[in-house]
């Protein structure tokens, strides 16, 4: 029996991609402009913990694109300081 992802502690990024309806490319980028955060590199690829990225999700409001194609900012909610 297989596991579903949400019984997985790490997933591909193609398996997250398909899951979160998020590119492959896409999520290769978010998992390496975020690495420690939801995603770790093991040997060559990309691990991501499905809940920690969904908490990512969840607390962020907008992911923009900026400068170099290969770097991506998340935006979190404002806070009042």
């Amino acid at each position: 029996m297989k596991d579903t992802i949400s019984e997985k502690r790490l997933i591909t990024a193609r398996e997250a991609a398909d899951a979160y309806s998020i590119g492959v490319k896409q999520m290769r980028r978010l998992a390496e402009a975020h690495l420690g955060e939801f995603s770790v590199y093991f040997g060559n690829r990309f691990m991501i913990s499905p809940q920690r990225f969904e908490e990512f999700l969840f607390a962020t409001k907008k992911v923009t694109k900026f400068k170099e194609e290969s770097e991506y900012s998340a935006e979190g909610p404002e806070t009042d300081s």
